[in-house]
Order: structure tokens, then C-alpha cells, then sequence
């Protein structure tokens, strides 16, 4: 299951990638009728595919009262409680991931954007995310995790745990650039690359596997449920990174975190609960509830 789980988060990024590269070019040459009723387009003929497969898919009828007990019940309380431990660590993942668009674009508005002789604008650099998503997962579908698994068992725990660890690393290096700015330099925008690299790794190793992570540890009743909480801990994250830049501002308009110290919060954050979320995953017990072709 977990390369379908992949396959299907790759092709979101197929999508993401190049509507972010089309749509910005279908602005500047036909304008906004066309650069928003292109995706339009494609979002309708895309509703009309999936509409056509209906047949295909596993049809579960609503259960009603019994859904609302499921829930209610002991096992429900239970699965409940200790998922909702690991949502709550993995929203801190989201807080520094939709940084891309606020404070790298915004940090990047500083460096030497030249790239092989072309200037890059500080927004373009968010395509950088969905390109590298498609080049990372089939490079860590087939080569990363076989060669761990010569050394130990990769097993979710693991997986998530890696990147929980490994999204310190790309604040590390905003942290650097910050600094180098700070200082009156031009640092090259290869070095948010390098941290743009980073992230994304850390989202394919932990995204993709927590999203499979978290149909599995469901049971068959409350897949949809659980599977919603995955999504609430991405508001989580931004909620918590909206509360820090309001804490942080002062009267006269300057921040308590100036230039690297903001990002080296981050890092610091994130490599607090990395070490929670650690601790936590080894004493979770797995349980692997997959859902038949007939929805029993």
C-alpha cells in the first residue's frame, strides 16, 4: 500500500507543479480570464473522470446512529486518544513546511536570485516544492528505503520519526542564510535550494507515510474520521505559526525574533517534539486495519 500512497501524493504534485509554472505565464500572456479558467478546465474535466469511475470505487452506505456509538465507545475513546497524541507532534512539521510561502519568499527577496543565468522571482521558488516531490518519491520509493532496509526494518514508525528529525535541518540553513544577510551579504539563492531539498524529503518521508499511517490505525468505521484529523493537523501547524509572529511583534512594529533567531526557534521547536514524537513512536503499538475490495 504504501507506494499507492506515493503514486497518489506524486500525482497531486504533478498537478501543484505545473499549474504553478502555467498559471503565473497564462496571466502575463492571455490574462485572467484564461490563466483561471484553465485550471478551471482541468478541475471540471477532472470531476467528470472520477464521476465516471463511480462503479469502481468501494461504496460504504452511511452507518447512522451505529457510526455515533462506534465513535462514542470504548475502542473509538481508545483509537482516538492515541492518535491524537501523534496529530498534535506532526502539526509542528506544518508550521515550519508552509513557511515556503511567507518567510522564505520573503527572505529570498535578499539573496542573489541568478540561477544558470536566469533571474528567479522570490515566488517562483515555491515551484521548487512539487518538482522535487516528483523527482524524491520514486528516488525513495526504490533506492533510499531498500538501502536503510540492509541496515534495520523500515517500518512507519521509522520513517516518520527520520523526517520529524530531518525538517530541523532546512531552518538550520535559513538560519545560515539569515545571517549572511544580516551581515550585509548576497548569499546565493542556491542555498534556500538546499533547504527547499531538505523539507521535501522530510515531507516524503513523513507526509506520505502519515497519511498512510493514518487509514491503517483506523478502524473500518472511523477511516474517514481519522483521516480528516491528518488534515486538521496542517491547520494546527499554521494556527501555531500565526500565534508565534503575533506574540513575537512588539509595539514599534519589531519582532523579538530578528533576522536568524526566528528560524533557529523553529529549528529548536521542531527538534523538541522530533525527540517527543521519538519517545512516543516507541512505545506505540501498530495495528493494520486495510479496508477489502467488498468495504469489510
Amino acid at each position: 500500500m504504501s507506494r499507492a500512497y506515493s503514486w497518489y501524493y506524486m500525482g497531486i504534485n504533478v498537478g501543484s507543479a505545473t499549474s504553478s509554472l502555467a498559471t503565473p505565464w497564462l496571466l502575463a500572456n492571455y490574462g485572467a480570464p484564461v490563466a483561471f479558467g484553465v485550471p478551471g478546465f482541468f478541475m471540471a474535466l477532472a470531476t467528470l473522470v472520477f464521476w465516471m469511475g463511480r462503479y469502481r470505487f468501494v461504496h460504504i452506505p452511511p452507518a447512522g446512529k451505529t457510526w455515533l456509538k462506534d465513535i462514542a465507545g470504548p475502542e473509538g475513546v481508545r483509537v482516538v486518544k492515541r492518535l491524537a497524541i501523534i496529530y498534535v507532534l506532526v502539526a509542528a512539521f506544518w508550521s515550519l513546511f508552509d513557511q515556503m510561502g511567507s518567510s522564505w519568499v520573503l527572505q529570498a527577496e535578499n539573496m542573489d536570485r541568478m540561477l544558470f543565468g536566469y533571474e528567479v522571482l522570490s515566488g517562483q521558488l515555491l515551484s521548487a516544492n512539487p518538482f522535487l516531490v516528483i523527482l524524491l518519491v520514486p528516488v525513495f520509493t526504490y533506492l533510499v528505503y531498500p538501502v536503510l532496509g540492509r541496515f534495520f526494518t523500515v517500518t512507519a514508525s521509522r520513517k516518520m520519526t527520520l523526517g520529524m528529525f530531518l525538517a530541523v535541518t532546512p531552518f538550520l540553513v535559513t538560519a545560515w542564510v539569515e545571517t549572511q544577510i544580516g551581515s550585509g551579504a548576497t548569499p546565493s539563492i542556491a542555498w534556500q535550494l538546499l533547504a527547499y531539498l531538505l523539507l521535501t524529503s522530510t515531507e516524503v518521508l513523513l507526509v506520505i507515510t502519515f497519511m498512510e499511517f493514518s487509514y491503517t490505525q483506523a478502524p473500518q468505521s472511523m477511516k474517514s474520521l481519522i483521516m480528516s484529523f491528518f488534515y486538521l493537523s496542517i491547520s494546527m501547524g499554521n494556527l501555531f505559526t500565526a500565534g508565534v509572529n503575533y506574540f513575537i511583534q512588539n509595539p514599534d512594529d519589531t519582532s523579538k525574533l530578528e533576522g536568524a533567531m526566528y528560524h533557529l526557534f523553529f529549528a529548536g521547536f521542531m527538534a523538541s517534539v522530533a525527540l517527543i514524537f521519538a519517545v512516543y513512536m516507541m512505545y506505540y503499538r501498530h495495528e493494520n486495519i486495510v479496508q477489502d475490495e467488498s468495504g469489510q
